[in-house]
């Protein structure tokens, strides 16, 4: 499904971001990015759950590389941008800083629009998050 960049968050903006850093479809198969229920990556032979929208030590790196601003805002949001020549490229906006960072990266190498796959969907994900907290709840008392 085509999604605007600027307004993808958790799994589907990890997806965003790991397509950017090279994952290709054969990423669900073969390493180092690969799909479960959350996106993964593959370290030292360890798997660890790939999300930089939420995880500094996947995205400072990335935040560094591409040289992206962040300032806080009045409002309580954080802008994120990539400047060239003092010149602001790209922007966007986000409730934290990495996923205002996130945003912006994605929107540089990806455009004002990336295909997401269905099992990136935050709306599933959320659906399923509800589902799993109102089966424990029920089972608890």
């Amino acid at each position: 499904m085509n999604v605007e960049t600027l307004s993808l968050s958790g799994k589907a903006l990890d997806w965003a971001v790991a397509k950017c850093r090279g994952a290709t479809d054969e990423w669900r198969q073969y390493g180092p990015f690969f799909w479960h229920d959350t996106a993964h990556i593959r370290v030292d032979g360890h798997d660890i759950e790939y999300s930089p929208s939420d995880m500094w030590m996947l995205a400072g790196p990335i935040v560094e590389q591409e040289k992206i601003n962040l300032t806080a805002s009045v409002e309580g949001n954080w802008i994120a941008n990539i400047s060239e020549d003092f010149e602001m490229i790209y922007i966007a906006i986000g409730d934290t800083p990495l996923v205002a960072a996130m945003r912006c990266y994605v929107r540089s190498k990806l455009g004002k629009y990336a295909c997401v796959p269905e099992e990136a969907n935050y709306w599933k994900y959320l659906a399923h998050s509800l589902v799993i907290v109102i089966w424990v709840c029920n089972n608890m008392f």
